[in-house]
This record gives structure tokens, sequence and C-alpha cells, in this order.
């Protein structure tokens, strides 16, 4: 995905991050696709959508909390 390690052998990408990192990461997408509707699950199955009086959020009224 990232061009300037195509060159590199897949074992040797995988290094790069840790595990945990990929998972931070694959996580977050999951997320995203859930927020967006990309995906079946429904994000109140994994989060409470807080009400919309709450504003302690910058730019955007999406308050999710696990």
């Amino acid at each position: 995905m990232v061009n300037c390690l195509g060159h590199l052998p897949y074992t040797e990408r995988l290094q790069l991050w840790s595990l945990e990192e990929r998972r931070n990461k694959s996580d977050l997408i999951e997320v995203f696709k859930m927020i967006r509707g990309y995906t079946k699950c429904e994000i109140g199955e994994f989060f409470k959508i807080l009400d919309q009086g709450c504003k302690s959020t910058r730019g955007h009224n999406e308050n999710y909390i696990k």
C-alpha cells in the first residue's frame, strides 16, 4: 500500500509495525466503516451514542463512548 516499501519482501514489511499497531489500525478502519455504514455491523452494538447536548467534540457532532 505504501509505494516506497514495495521493494521490500513481505516478511520485512511486517516487521515495520508491531502486531499491536496493526491491530489498532484495523480496529480504527472497522469503526470508520461502522460509522459510515459500509458494513452490516451497527455502531450501537459496540459503542454508546452520547446525547447531542454534549459539545465536547471538535468540529463534529458524533459522540461515541465504549
